[in-house]
């Protein structure tokens, strides 16, 4: 083609430009973002870019293409094939369309994200005004929870117990408001018995109307497959991850709940707990499908409706949350009512559910990954925002960077005048069972009894151990045996471990590192899963060997294979290779796959230090999370196994006991950020020193 003053003019200011952006360098040489990539292949450095509006239909990522910190969100025709999984993880926002976990948008969906509470996804009803009507759901992860009352509540009623504990296999959709007048008018072609106004939760609807009103929606948007939660959703979403008598605690004010009033508020009018959903507490009582009984006995564990199959159609059902009539301890989280399926009153509605639908692909609708909060860090007990926005997402005062990727929340630290990082990832909030089950294989009885943990909040947690590099940068020398940067720098006594927290607290302002408690280690590694391993549990026989390790863990089975420097410890005789063909010892981290939330190296590689003080069992262990501190206590917790253990020991809930003064070459740690400041000031200043340093021994096989 010829090339006219125009052409000419782009290519000199290209040159003169310098160090431009992929973007810059695009809108200078005016490219049409949307079609001129298509089919393309992309090198080079795209770190941090804003692509929306650019189409890679067809197109090629290079393995040299640096996409730290890029954000795909609205880029067209990036599909996972066309990204190695190292360029996936250091994405700020993947593309949007892979928000879902098939990476197929259903055919109901409107719009769709992530916000500071979580995944959230809309449809749209068009209305009878030639105007249409958006209804939001909110995505609640699948965990368990604790329904009911405890005995220590004043208020509690006798249907609201025994508690027991619901696990969710499955997470669900939730509408985020009880049904609105518009939406009923949308759906049903019919105005409310009394209207207020569009955006007034609808009432006086018996049982056979709400049904009545899901059919006729779910014809409308097919695939949609609505219903009504179960009382054990109801509950469950209600709580959002707490355990007071409120989502808000325990106690409520009418800024937070429409309680003892005149009328009802419009919905989204006040606060939403912390998974969005809103006025879960007061304003109106919300119909369940559960058949009402009058205490948990023989109550599904599943989360599934109670409903009783010889009932009779006129059998009561159950109600949830309280009203604007009723009082506060209506309100609750735990209470429960009941009223006939034909019962209509000033004070009864509803809310529908999406759980996963069965006449779809599994997943299809699920998003890729649990919700994690954009705020970083709570402001205050309340909740809030957090210290200042970066445009990747929400940015602690002391992180150096922020944002989303597929694993949920993460915030970076830099040593100040260095380029050394380390990556922290969030851990909400939530329930678990600390400790092994009975006949686990390779299961030790210090590993017991079970108990649950509950995490009102979330914490911070290093994603890796601790390195070489990063220890060096702080603490000026590397004691480590097998020397690396990239490696856990190891050989560093439980003392040493906390003079590096200080110097590093102190490095970073607002940091306010620890080392984990047990609980949090433990909850962190297990990532929302219940096995010896987040990959599975060993079979019997592999204690030793186990085949489940080799793509997550470095341990006794695999840190020989392929070592590669000079100083490795023979660990030929604990698997039954002739001796001096079986050098071994610490990997770099991060080369075996991570667990669900994009936590490294939790198992194998290296024993990590805990802030509890060693107990035998888990008799007395505080049931919140927090550390175990015996004020003269002789030994420190260690977890995870390391590459000279056998597979029995590199399991979720395996666990050991070190001297605070111990120092070995498979013995380091990770560092946890917890909310809060009394707790993490409590693990600095009330653990016990032990002074001298013994001499390094190799731990005996198997000796936990």
């Amino acid at each position: 083609m010829s090339l006219d003053r125009s052409h000419l003019h782009r290519i000199a200011r290209i040159v003169e430009a310098g160090d431009l952006t992929f973007t810059e360098l695009v809108a200078l040489a005016d490219l049409n973002p949307s079609t001129a990539f298509r089919g393309a292949t992309l090198r080079g450095d795209l770190s941090h870019q804003d692509l929306a509006g650019f189409d890679f239909t067809g197109g090629t990522f290079a393995e040299t293409c640096d996409l730290t910190g890029a954000d795909l969100f609205h880029t067209l025709g990036v599909t996972p094939d066309m990204l190695s999984e190292t360029q996936r993880r250091l994405l700020a926002r993947p593309p949007r369309v892979w928000f879902w976990a098939l990476h197929r948008v259903p055919p109901w969906a409107e719009d769709w994200g992530r916000d500071a509470m979580g995944a959230w996804v809309a449809f749209r009803v068009p209305g009878t005004d030639g105007t249409a009507v958006t209804q939001r759901m909110r995505w609640c992860p699948p965990e368990a929870f604790i329904r009911g009352s405890p005995d220590s509540d004043r208020d509690a009623e006798s249907d609201e117990r025994p508690q027991r504990r619901v696990s969710f296999a499955d997470g669900f959709w939730m509408f985020e408001t009880a049904v609105t007048e518009a939406l009923w008018t949308a759906v049903t072609r019919s105005k409310p018995r009394r209207p207020r106004g569009d955006r007034y939760p609808v009432t006086e609807v018996d049982w056979n109307e709400v049904q009545d009103f899901i059919r006729r929606l779910n014809e409308m948007l097919p695939g949609l497959d609505l219903s009504l939660p179960s009382e054990a959703a109801w509950e469950y979403a209600c709580r959002a991850g707490t355990t007071t008598r409120y989502s808000f605690g325990d106690r409520i004010t009418k800024r937070q709940v429409n309680f003892e009033s005149r009328q009802p508020v419009p919905v989204a009018s006040l606060p939403a707990n912390r998974w969005g959903l809103y006025e879960m507490h007061g304003n109106v009582w919300e119909w369940c499908p559960d058949h009402y009984h009058d205490n948990y006995n023989n109550a599904p564990d599943d989360g599934s409706a109670w409903v009783d199959a010889d009932a009779r159609g006129a059998a009561p059902r159950v109600v949830r949350g309280g009203s604007w009539l009723d009082d506060a301890a209506d309100a609750r989280a735990a209470s429960r009512y009941w009223r006939a399926p034909a019962f209509r009153y000033v004070n009864l509605g509803f809310r529908c559910v999406r759980v996963r639908s069965t006449s779809e692909a599994a997943g299809a609708a699920v998003p890729a990954h649990p919700p994690s909060p954009a705020e970083a860090e709570r402001a205050g007990p309340g909740g809030g925002a957090g210290a200042g926005v970066s445009r990747r997402g929400t940015l602690p005062e002391w992180a150096a960077d922020a944002g989303t990727d597929s694993f949920g929340r993460y915030a970076l630290i830099r040593i100040p005048d260095t380029q050394i990082t380390q990556r922290l990832r969030w851990i909400e909030p939530g329930l678990f069972t600390i400790g092994s089950p009975p006949g686990e294989v390779g299961r030790f009885d210090r590993e017991g009894p079970q108990r649950e943990v509950t995490f009102a909040d979330g914490f911070w947690m290093f994603d890796t151990p601790v390195t070489q590099a990063l220890w060096q940068a702080v603490m000026g020398r590397n004691p480590s045996q097998f020397q690396s940067p990239e490696r856990p720098v190891e050989s560093v006594s439980y003392n040493d471990a906390r003079a590096f927290i200080r110097k590093l607290n102190d490095l970073i302002r607002g940091l306010r590192l620890s080392l984990p408690s047990e609980a949090e280690w433990e909850y962190a590694c297990r990532a929302g899963t219940t096995e010896a391993t987040w990959r599975g549990n060993l079979e019997q026989g592999e204690t030793t060997i186990a085949p489940v390790l080799d793509d997550i863990a470095w341990y006794v089975g695999n840190s020989h294979d392929g070592f590669e420097l000079a100083d490795g410890l023979d660990v030929a005789d604990q698997i039954g290779k002739p001796k001096g063909n079986a050098p071994a010892g610490t990997r770099p981290v991060a080369l075996k796959a991570p667990n669900d939330w994009g936590l490294y190296d939790m198992l194998g590689n290296v024993w990590e230090w805990c802030a509890d003080d060693w107990h035998d069992s888990y008799e007395r262990l505080p049931l919140d999370g927090t550390a175990r501190l015996d004020t003269g206590a002789a030994r420190r917790v260690v977890r995870g196994g390391s590459w000279f253990f056998d597979a029995a020991a590199v399991r979720a809930a395996a666990r050991g006991r070190r001297a605070p003064s111990r120092r070995n070459d498979d013995l380091g740690f990770r560092c946890a950020r917890v909310w809060s400041e009394s707790e993490a000031a409590r693990r600095a200043d009330g653990a016990s020193e032990a002074s001298g340093a013994r001499p390094r021994r190799r731990p005996a096989r198997r000796k936990a």
